[in-house]
């Protein structure tokens, strides 16, 4: 479970709101995590997303999309005190490698790594950011952006 300014996200919400946007706004997702977003000062929902194919022409829209899902799925989500949440697309592969190499680092020999729900570990976040192709955010005056 993730504790935000805006209240508690359990995975079942946090894993609902992203499939639910993926068809009419994102990209059909290959695999996601998410992690703490702490870039603008105030703590937000990162999600890391592989798709499959192209963004959809509303990608950019994603973040809010997600943020009202968000508010639909958990009705003590408060949207004033959280911000959007952020969306980075990675690079078709990312979670293979990302696997590949959390095997090695623990060396668990033929035993599968897990992409977890949220990725709070600092070095695995840092592995998987490396991938980043696009940003999608929305600014704090409800601006879409991409990046």
């Amino acid at each position: 479970m993730d504790h935000l300014a805006g209240g508690e996200l359990t995975e079942k919400h946090i894993t609902t709101a992203i499939l639910a946007v993926q068809d009419d706004t994102l990209a059909p997702i290959v695999k996601f995590t998410t992690t703490v977003d702490s870039r603008s000062g105030i703590p937000t929902l990162g999600y890391l997303v592989e798709v499959n194919g192209e963004l959809h022409p509303e990608a950019a829209k994603a973040p809010l999309t997600l943020h009202n899902e968000l508010r639909r799925l958990n009705e003590d989500f408060d949207p004033q005190r959280i911000q959007i949440p952020t969306i980075r697309v990675l690079e078709p592969g990312t979670f293979g490698k990302y696997r590949q190499w959390k095997v090695e680092v623990i060396n668990s020999g033929g035993r599968q790594a897990r992409v977890p729900v949220l990725m709070s570990e600092n070095a695995a976040r840092e592995r998987v950011l490396v991938w980043v192709r696009k940003e999608l955010i929305v600014d704090p005056n409800g601006r879409v952006m991409q990046g």
